[in-house]
């Protein structure tokens, strides 16, 4: 590019020019930019004393110069492209009810669409949060693949005699194009009677009738669709495949291993799995810099597996909302969830909840499961009960119970 443009110069053959470019301050971007003149504005001059090369000389360089010029090119290898930059648009700010965007450096984050302006605002870096609701939606299937497989068989057993009134309807369509095509025959044993205004009036009624029967074929085909779709069967066999499918595909989508056609597979799935939105909570914190990111979604895994199936009825009973962390979060807020499930669930005391984390390769006492369970209220937006710190259990008529009478206030 150097050589190119001081070989280009005019300067060469003694001709000068002057005000080709003039400076321009510009009040938006606070700065001094040259701006290209007209030829007509631009000064010219020919001085041969400061001639150095020959005229044919540099026009035979201009020649070469420009058999070697190269159009612009494109990149030099086609970009392979990643689950994280299809599903984005499932992300959704959870304060402003908007839609993350691509940001951050080299765009390998994404943040609320209105900026600075969120309160929340906060970076997320895509490959990362795209990872972590693979992980979670994989953990969910594996944990109730049982139970989904049983509620779609329940489904289709109830379904399976199909519907009375689309049956009755389809038989009442059926006898009714049987009649119009009688009709239809009639009228065109008569086509040929009469004379001209005869002939013109059996045509106009054959007309009209096909056009009808045209119409109640048309309704006889949706109906009879209707029907098979509600007839549809569905194997445990399937559901159980349709399921590992599942699995597998989020396993290879969590690690980055899919190739081409699997990420846009992959896409399509979890949009299914998550309800096509994924709300983003940013929580700050006193005294901390770096801000908590959790994904809240209400997960469909039997409307996924229905659709995978083309049944008709996908009616899923309204499901828990899922919380997965799309950052790493601090190592007590981690085990908040796991600090409640022992204490208000198994009713274990700190002690006991401390050592079985332990147990569980955590590094925690009894001090941080009091900080882990209360973070865990604070983070659902509760009150924490007053609970005795060293509380213990003993078992009752076969429950496990406190023996404190002041487990609860």
């Amino acid at each position: 590019m150097l050589y190119r443009r001081m070989l280009s110069r005019a300067a060469y053959i003694g001709r000068w020019e002057f005000g080709r470019k003039r400076n321009e301050f510009s009040t938006k971007r606070d700065y001094v930019r040259q701006i290209m003149q007209r030829e007509d504005e631009v000064a010219f001059m020919q001085c041969e004393e400061l001639r150095i090369v020959d005229d044919e000389l540099f026009f035979a360089v201009q020649s070469r110069l420009a058999e070697l010029t190269k159009g612009p090119r494109g990149p030099k290898k086609d970009k392979q492209p990643q689950l994280f930059d299809l599903v984005t648009d499932l992300f959704w700010c959870a304060h402003c009810n908007v839609r993350f965007q691509q940001a951050g450096a080299n765009g390998r984050g994404m943040r609320c669409k209105n900026g600075d302006l969120c309160p929340c605002q906060s970076i997320v870096r895509r490959d990362e949060a795209t990872r972590a609701i693979c992980e979670k939606l994989c953990a969910l299937i594996n944990q109730d693949a049982e139970l989904i497989q049983s509620i779609i068989c329940r489904v289709h057993e109830r379904n399976s005699p199909g519907d009375e009134e689309l049956q009755t309807a389809v038989a009442k369509l059926e006898r009714r194009i049987a009649t119009l095509s009688n009709r239809i025959s009639d009228f065109y044993q008569m086509a040929g009677e009469g004379n001209d205004k005869d002939r013109k009036e059996v045509m106009r009624h054959v007309r009209s009738t096909q056009a009808e029967r045209s119409s109640v074929q048309h309704e006889l085909s949706q109906r009879q669709q209707q029907l098979t779709q509600s007839t549809a069967t569905i194997q445990p066999e399937a559901v159980r495949e349709s399921l590992a499918g599942f699995s597998e595909l989020l396993k290879d989508a969590a690690s980055g291993m899919l190739s081409e056609e699997a990420v846009y597979k992959a896409m399509a799935v979890i949009r299914r799995l998550v309800g096509g939105r994924v709300m983003i909570h940013v929580e700050r914190r006193k005294g901390r810099k770096r801000k908590n990111a959790r994904g809240v979604f209400t997960p469909q895994l039997i409307r996924a597996v229905a659709d995978q199936a083309d049944l008709t009825d996908r009616h899923e009973p309204a499901g828990e909302e899922v919380s997965v962390w799309l950052r790493e979060p601090p190592r007590l807020d981690a085990i908040a969830e796991r600090a409640h499930e022992l204490i208000d669930i198994e009713r274990l005391s700190h002690r006991d909840t401390a050592k079985r984390l332990q147990k569980e390769g955590h590094k925690v006492n009894s001090g941080n499961v009091w900080y882990s369970y209360h973070r865990w209220y604070e983070m659902n937006g509760q009150t924490p009960p007053s609970l005795p710190y060293n509380s213990r259990t003993t078992t009752v008529t076969g429950e496990s119970r406190h023996s404190s009478a002041l487990y609860f206030k």
